[in-house]
């Protein structure tokens, strides 16, 4: 088994959009974890990312 290319966060409150992402990183050498809120993410200790990819118009993120 390969090294994985990096580790990449996927935030998005669509399941088939966040199972989509996760499948084409995973598929392209990457390990990815994929959570249904920001909320979730930012909460779990499993994140050690250099990238992250959220939804920006998530119900939980206020972005300004």
């Amino acid at each position: 088994m390969s090294k994985a290319c990096g580790h990449v966060i996927v935030v998005d409150d669509e399941a088939m959009m966040r199972q989509a992402l996760q499948h084409v990183l995973d598929a392209n050498g990457y390990e990815s974890l994929a959570f249904d809120s920001g909320e979730a993410a930012l909460s779990s200790e499993a994140i050690s990312a250099a990238v992250a990819e959220s939804d920006v118009r998530a119900d939980d993120q206020h972005v300004r």
